[in-house]
């Protein structure tokens, strides 16, 4: 999956190309937002600064974060790796890097360039030592001792990020002295997967507010470097870490959660450099940081995911954007998608779960809580699936025809030689890259050490029978009329993490279960605790709730969070069954919400469990 670019190795290569010697070169970065502004040709955002700076340059109209979530995407950023290769694909989580893995300002400092970074890092692993000259609130490229120094420069805004949307609070702080956008005018550009209520309208409004925000900001730190006669010797990207921070957005990946906005523009005395120009290509923000050492005139370092796709000696353009969604908050799902500029593929391996999971956070906005109410009366109307209890195990949409991703045609026989084609693909991708989604968190955390890091675990002697197994045995547990004795076969696998999914499997059929109940039992006996947990849930609603309750209630008090994550979830699915554990549910809800690695997640999980049991 790797792709290696070779290019010629010293500085100023760039001069070759757009006329400009080392150029300075600054990130702007923003959070939770889609290509929601002016030169996009949206009519409602207010972003003066930002279509001017698109007027100076390239836009880009096919760029997608690899998650439509902050921390998995800029691991990728930073690293130009696909984080379901690292393991850093699950919402903070930490992970440890392999050796070869360098975090691309790495090279840069190496060259001679002042890297600074004000001052989101959030990388799900803490950032090696030689990444950043300075990385802290007042990081800035005016700190650097030699005023000839070439510097490459991010700043991160955070007023567009979902908190500044779902608090109305919060918005008028970011968005104080700028003129407010209507809500009537803001529901013109209303999603079709949204219903159209007072409350809905107040929220997207909100969105745009942020947006205007982040125009402003963005025209500060152009002013920034005009004033300092930097700006006709700086590279200027703009782009935002996913899409936008609202329900069907942020923790999916419909193009409302992936696609974004990303502008390109170069110092004036560039010769050839594109003006005025868009760009249809498909850009993955993992392309961003080879596109930057590219542009520096580095050479690409090997074993990265990424492309340059600015400067000298490119690669063929994409094909395909491979996307993924996994674990966001307290919320298993397991989603993996194929876009292309003309259909999206996404495959469900978790069906059973709604696209709307219940994630103490998101539960905070307004759309959220309307959706909620609306489908609670039965008055909600939309379009797509996202409301719905359940997902097809795929999804295939025509961006052309359906930009909303509304009307599944995976189902369409017009479409079945596509459908197969993306099948293929994601498949290839998933071999090659060696997801790591597919295998339960609670085994990475446990093979992690012993294997030297996660991205090791299946990139070791045998990795990639291994990944064909449990992909196998993923899609057979996914599939709602699956094969019982094929499910039955993975109990006897010589590894625990393909064991899991015959376990889970087989507990979603709804005949023919019981039959493996003893075989469930016994196989279950001195295993890891992720194959106890889905053994004791597999036990419950097999009928043997005195086989199941004790496996479950040891992976509510086990010392690993991802265990008792998993265990609070699978008692949640129980529903009224999991009564018998509501002692064991209320000490896991108590837990130390001061713990870090993600502990705060399956106190979530056991308080949600325990209030739909009617219990506090």
């Amino acid at each position: 999956m790797f792709r290696t670019l070779a290019l010629v190795s010293f500085v100023g290569i760039v001069s070759n190309v757009y006329g400009v010697d080392r150029p300075n070169i600054v990130w702007l970065s923003c959070e939770d937002m889609s290509p929601n502004l002016g030169c996009y040709g949206d009519p409602v955002a207010k972003t003066p600064n930002i279509d001017k700076l698109a007027s100076r340059g390239v836009r880009f109209t096919n760029a997608c974060s690899v998650a439509g979530v902050c921390a998995p995407s800029r691991s990728s950023i930073i690293t130009g790796i696909y984080p379901s290769s690292l393991g850093t694909h699950l919402m903070r989580c930490q992970a440890p890097l392999p050796d070869f893995v360098k975090t691309f300002p790495t090279y840069l400092r190496q060259a001679g360039y002042y890297c600074t970074n004000n001052q989101k890092t959030d990388y799900q692993f803490k950032p090696p030592a030689g990444t950043w000259d300075e990385s802290s609130n007042k990081a800035h490229w005016r700190n650097r001792k030699k005023k000839d120094q070439p510097f490459f420069a991010v700043f991160n805004f955070t007023g567009s990020h979902e908190s500044a949307i779902v608090s109305a609070l919060l918005n008028s702080q970011v968005s104080s002295g700028l003129p407010k956008t209507s809500r009537e005018e803001a529901a013109k550009t209303l999603p079709p997967y949204y219903p159209d209520t007072p409350a809905v309208r107040e929220e997207w409004g909100r969105y745009y507010d942020g947006i205007a925000a982040t125009d402003r900001w963005v025209g500060e730190r152009l002013r920034e470097l005009e004033d300092a006669g930097e700006l006709d010797k700086t590279i200027v990207f703009f782009w935002s870490d996913h899409g936008m921070g609202i329900p069907r957005g942020k923790r999916t990946i419909y193009d409302s959660g992936v696609r974004v906005p990303l502008i390109v523009t170069f110092p004036s005395a560039s010769n050839n450099a594109p003006t005025q120009s868009v760009d249809d290509r498909l850009i993955s923000l993992m392309d961003l940081g080879p596109t930057v050492l590219n542009l520096a005139g580095l050479p690409q370092p090997e074993k990265l995911d990424g492309q340059p796709f600015l400067g000298p000696n490119l690669l063929e353009p994409r094909s395909a954007l491979f996307l993924i969604r996994d674990r966001m908050d307290e919320r298993y799902d397991i989603r993996r998608g194929v876009r292309t500029q003309d259909f999206k593929y996404i495959l469900n391996l978790n069906p059973w779960q709604p696209v709307y999971q219940h994630v103490a956070y998101g539960e905070q906005s307004t759309i959220m809580k309307e959706i909620r109410r609306l489908k609670s009366t039965g008055e909600l109307k939309v379009q797509g699936i996202a409301a719905d209890d359940i997902k097809p195990v795929e999804e295939l949409y025509d961006l052309k025809n359906d930009p909303h991703e509304t009307i599944n045609l995976a189902k369409s026989p017009d479409h079945q030689e596509t459908l197969h084609a993306f099948r293929e693909r994601q498949k290839d991708w998933s071999e090659q890259s060696r997801d790591l989604g597919l295998m339960p968190e609670a085994e990475i955390a446990r093979r992690e050490k012993s294997a030297g890091s996660r991205y090791a675990i299946l990139h070791s002697a045998g990795g990639l029978d291994l990944v064909r197994r449990l992909r196998e045995k993923v899609l057979e547990a996914a599939d709602p009329n699956g094969n019982e004795k094929a499910l039955a076969i993975a109990l006897s696998d010589p590894d625990p993490a393909v064991r899991y999914w015959g376990i889970v499997g087989l507990s979603h059929l709804k005949e023919h279960r019981e039959v493996y109940r003893s075989q469930v039992i016994e196989g279950s006996k001195d295993q890891p605790p992720a194959i106890r947990v889905a053994a004791g849930y597999y036990l419950f609603v097999a009928g043997s709730e005195k086989d199941g309750t004790p496996r479950l209630k040891e992976g509510l008090h086990d010392p690993s969070p991802w265990v008792r994550l998993e265990a609070a979830t699978f008692a949640e699915q129980l529903g009224e069954q999991a009564l018998p554990l509501i002692e064991d549910l209320k000490q896991a809800a108590r837990g130390d919400a001061n713990e870090v690695n993600g502990n705060r997640y399956p106190i979530a999980v056991a308080k949600h469990a325990l209030e739909r049991l009617g219990q506090k």
